[in-house]
């Protein structure tokens, strides 16, 4: 089953994502929950799967700050592509209500330094978390874990990558099958430079003070050129 859990959304406040992130129990049940197409009646009916049925779990890992820079350009008109539609973006979700709940009542006072100078820092700490929390909810739920990276099903490692999911999974691959992988259009490539070298440095300090050992060791590969501030 591919499912995306909870604990994240976009325009929503605090209390819509706020509890799987704190409670390994809850994202579990919402990872073990979905939806299911009726033929009969053709609608989508929700449904609830035993999550201790699990034996395997696969955690497919991106940058974040493209995973960010994704949800933006979903929601941005295609003139707005671009490094100051994006701040002019994070800049709104900034100031809303949501994001000075989240830092008054469930930052500590390092968060909240870093925070403050990281642009669109409620979305990346949502994304830090649900990997936490990914973590968290394999441990005693599943025997296997495996992690990936989206990066991989684009690159010269793409059959490589492919392979060792079939192989993970106990399923047969098809000569030359690929998983179809696609990005954004327009000026999407141009997306690492839409946080200059400061807040790349606030991004990574803010991944290493909100993110457990394993999501940090994952995340770094994306920040080994980041640069400490003098």
């Amino acid at each position: 089953t591919k499912t995306s859990c909870a604990g994240y959304c976009m325009d929503c406040d605090l209390e819509s994502y706020i509890l799987p992130l704190m409670r390994p129990n809850v994202f579990l049940e919402s990872c073990a929950s979905g939806t299911t197409y009726k033929v009969a009646g053709d609608n989508l009916e929700m449904v609830t799967y035993d999550s201790h049925r699990a034996k395997k779990g696969v955690i497919l890992f991106r940058d974040p700050l493209e995973i960010v820079v994704s949800r933006f350009n979903d929601v941005a008109g295609p003139d707005k592509h671009n490094r100051v539609g994006f701040h002019d973006w994070c800049g709104t979700h900034d100031r809303l209500g949501s994001t000075g709940n989240l830092d008054n009542n469930f930052f500590t006072e390092k968060q909240r330094v870093i925070a403050a100078k990281l642009p669109c820092h409620e979305e990346f700490y949502r994304i830090i978390m649900w990997y936490n929390q990914a973590f968290k909810m394999l441990v005693g739920n599943v025997k296997e874990e495996l992690v990936l990276h989206f990066n991989s099903f684009g690159n010269n490692h793409a059959d490589e990558t492919v392979t060792k999911l079939f192989d993970f999974l106990g399923l047969e691959k098809i000569d030359g099958y690929k998983i179809p992988f696609k990005r954004a259009e327009s000026d999407f490539y141009n997306w690492r430079n839409w946080l200059n070298a400061e807040e790349m440095y606030y991004l990574w300090a803010f991944i290493e003070e909100t993110g457990i050992p394993k999501t940090k060791k994952e995340f770094h590969r994306y920040f080994r050129n980041v640069k400490t501030i003098s």
